[in-house]
């Protein structure tokens, strides 16, 4: 019974002390390595924890209290259909001043604040730091996307073809419906912005922010990487909401139609690529078309859509993974004065010499081969 009494005594030590510990160190929040951290702690403070309490035990109790407590990082998505969000709040958002995405207005917007996807640069190494001072510094680049008539897959044209495909899923699982916004600006903080993926607007979830990432080939373990983490963080606090639905799906594509229509019971479906406009375009199949034939009488009808088209995309959802991310107002608390102190730095070196910040550039190294004969 002995080991038990002491597990009992130190999970009354972490309900006593958990939260100050993290209000010792709100630094820890966006660590991946949080539980650790506690547990080093404790040990270090507790010097009669029982040597049978292995490293295991005492980890998950404390993993374990944090849910309890509600200071877990992150934890299992669930549905609700009554919000404490006010619709009001939402319209404000909706009303705030949002330049369209990809316009000169938008870079500018961004330009002129640092924004969440970028913040954790400031909570990284000095080679970060710089980098992100050194962004904000010189002129802004408007980038235009030309595709040639050539299809080209990376990370970035991977995510615009599937996140839309990603929130119909959500949409479809939840039974509710995502609406876009754009970039906006923090109300006191002006310096910072954000840009959701969209917030819930639907009957289940009303008021959640949704952060969405589709992976190409790392693995989805349910844990957000630290600078996502940081990103809906700050989100949440530009847009002054609570919760966060952060959503990893990997998509794979099947090689052929013929493999497509296999029955493998697995989610599915087809994109059909268009070219509008030197730009693509993607047109999605609607969910509830289930048999051979009326996807056949799709493929057909969705050729009247304007614009060259290219190819069909048959995919498959591999993994969906969606935790629930809840705000850290204590975090931002404590990063608030060192993104303020960042942004203070961008205001002045924007008025002198920068060019220090830049990414040091490599020099080739010399291979010498101390056998060669000299002639």
């Amino acid at each position: 019974m002995e080991p038990n009494l002491n597990l009992n005594l130190v999970y009354e030590y972490l309900k006593l002390n958990l939260c100050l510990i993290i209000n010792a160190h709100p630094e820890w929040v966006v660590l991946i390595n949080y539980e650790d951290l506690i547990y080093n702690l404790i040990k270090e403070n507790c010097l009669n924890i029982d040597k049978d309490l292995d490293e295991l035990k005492l980890k998950s109790l404390i993993t374990s209290t944090l849910t309890e407590m509600n200071l877990e990082r992150c934890g299992p998505s669930y549905n609700y259909s009554d919000s404490n969000v006010s619709e009001q709040h939402i319209q404000i958002l909706k009303s705030l001043p949002q330049p369209a995405q990809k316009t000169s207005e938008w870079y500018k917007f961004r330009h002129e604040h640092i924004t969440a996807s970028n913040a954790w640069k400031a909570f990284g190494t000095q080679s970060s730091k710089n980098q992100l001072i050194y962004e904000k510094c010189k002129p802004i680049e408007v980038k235009e996307s030309k595709n040639n008539g050539a299809l080209s897959e990376n990370p970035l044209t991977w995510g615009h073809k599937f996140e839309p495909l990603t929130r119909m899923i959500y949409e479809d699982i939840n039974q509710t419906q995502i609406e876009d916004f754009g970039c906006i600006e923090h109300p006191t903080y002006t310096f910072l912005a954000a840009s959701p993926d969209g917030i819930v607007t639907g009957p289940n979830n009303f008021g959640r922010m949704i952060e969405i990432k589709n992976v190409v080939s790392r693995e989805i373990n349910g844990v957000p990487k630290t600078d996502y983490y940081i990103q809906t963080l700050l989100q949440m606090e530009v847009c002054n909401l609570n919760e966060c639905d952060f959503v990893e799906t990997k998509f794979v594509e099947y090689p052929s139609y013929l493999d497509f229509i296999q029955n493998d019971n697995k989610r599915k479906g087809i994109i059909a690529v268009f070219v509008v406009n030197a730009e693509y375009r993607y047109v999605y199949m609607p969910f509830t078309i289930k048999t051979e034939a009326d996807t056949n009488n799709w493929m057909d009808s969705v050729m009247d859509y304007e614009g060259e088209w290219i190819k069909n995309i048959y995919w498959y959802l591999d993994t969906y993974s969606c935790i629930l991310i809840k705000r850290k107002s204590d975090w931002f608390n404590y990063a608030i004065p060192i993104l303020q102190d960042i942004w203070n730095t961008i205001c002045i070196e924007r008025q002198g010499d920068y060019s220090l910040r830049a990414p040091k550039k490599r020099n080739n190294k010399i291979h010498i081969n101390i056998n060669d004969n000299i002639n």
